[in-house]
């Protein structure tokens, strides 16, 4: 059974070629292994045309010239005449239908193979060739109409045959009308079951790779056709953190290295970010981007970012990654008003803009190594939850002396 569906497999892969989309090899493969259905179906009536020779000589012989068929289409699509394998295998299709129906006459029912035709070439025929497809149909129409005119003229068919035999032929040729009619739309069901899998699976991946670009209630109304996301928020947190020694370090590990570090150090961050629910905006080289109250009234939004830059700082500071043991963290937070938006239509960027991110910049840039600096305003909003060591007035680039804290840790309960 296992060498029968190799062979089986192998004979519907003939004109397959590496790089062929998955719709063409799909296509190649229907065709390959329908001429061995029709073949066998049609063989399955052989016994009843043998017992009537010599006046069935010509369905017999017909029959049997389909050996040839079963040779000839994957000869075609080896040779890479996809098109002439489907239509040959097509024009064959409808010549025998018309020719055994025309000799046996109505009452064996063959003529309604031609609705049967019809249900394979759709299967047969990419949309490309839409015009191969509507001729054939065209065809098969015109062809079973000549018959059914054929039959209303003369009563019966060419042949002068036993009742025994139409009534056997009828049963035969009905059980293999049907057992086609269900062997393409069970075919048919199965491509839609695919097709939908395949649907959900990328709605997924569109979903999972839309949230990782966006917060997930940017990314919620983004889905609900929101065109233009500006949102004006009076009471936000922002943190700026920079990985101080990653310059130097660059000109020190292969590139590879270097990449593998940043990604450690930023997935652990996306994780810490993700533990204290805020949220993380984006990263810029080696620099990395966190907002908070960006999407609730939450009153202590301040104080989870708080906890999470010092877990930030903690994260890197017991960091064990080898040819990187001496990097630090510099990091800044200020809080206020600010405007958060999408821009772009091609690639989303969700970005925040206004003095409250300025400053939180400077406080990261004007900060220390392994410390996390924050502004006069973010001191007072956190300052009973936490250990603050004042650093006092620095010069601050566009804005002049700013009173500045470094944030220590928790206050103990």
């Amino acid at each position: 059974m296992n060498k029968i569906s190799k062979y089986w497999r192998n004979f519907q892969l003939i004109g397959v070629v590496e790089g062929m989309s998955p719709s063409e090899v799909r296509y190649i493969k229907t065709i390959n292994g329908l001429v061995i259905f029709v073949t066998f179906l049609l063989w399955l009536q052989l016994p009843f045309v043998i017992e009537l020779l010599p006046t069935t000589r010509y369905i017999l012989a017909i029959f049997l010239s389909w050996i040839f068929m079963v040779l000839l289409i994957p000869f075609l699509n080896k040779r890479h005449h996809y098109t002439a394998a489907r239509l040959t295998y097509s024009v064959f299709t409808l010549f025998t239908i018309f020719f055994v129906a025309i000799q046996l006459g109505p009452e064996t029912a063959n003529h309604l193979f031609m609705a049967a035709a019809i249900l394979g070439f759709f299967i047969i025929f990419p949309r490309s060739q839409m015009p191969y497809l509507v001729t054939m149909i065209t065809l098969a129409i015109i062809g079973f109409a000549s018959l059914e005119w054929y039959f209303l003229t003369h009563n019966s068919g060419i042949l002068d045959l036993p009742q025994e035999f139409i009534f056997t032929a009828k049963i035969s040729s009905m059980s293999a009308f049907i057992f086609i009619i269900l062997a393409i739309t069970a075919y048919h069901y199965n491509l839609v079951n695919q097709a939908e899998k395949m649907l959900e699976l990328e709605h997924k991946r569109s979903e999972d790779l839309l949230l990782n670009i966006l917060p997930d209630h940017i990314a919620k109304r983004l889905k609900n056709n929101e065109n233009q996301i500006a949102d004006q928020i009076e009471d936000a947190g922002v943190l700026f953190a920079d990985i101080v020694g990653f310059t130097e370090l660059s000109g020190k590990v292969p590139h590879t290295q270097l990449v593998f570090i940043l990604d450690k150090l930023f997935s652990r961050f996306d994780q810490i970010v993700s533990n204290h629910n805020v949220e993380k905006i984006k990263m810029i080289g080696d620099s990395y981007m966190v907002g908070s109250g960006l999407n609730t009234n939450d009153e202590n939004h301040q104080l989870k970012l708080a906890d999470c830059a010092i877990e930030m700082l903690k994260s890197i500071q017991g960091n064990t990654i080898s040819d990187a043991p001496d990097l630090g963290l510099r990091i800044g937070i200020h809080c206020g008003p600010l405007v958060a938006g999408v821009i772009c239509e091609k690639k989303f960027a969700y970005d925040l803009w206004g003095d409250t991110v300025n400053i939180s910049s400077r406080m990261e840039s004007h900060g220390e190594k392994n410390r996390i600096q924050v502004s006069h305003q973010f001191y007072e909003m956190t300052k009973m939850h936490f250990i603050y060591e004042k650093r006092g007035k620095i010069q601050v680039k566009g804005k002049g002396e700013m009173e500045t804290y470094f944030l220590l840790g928790r206050v103990c309960p």
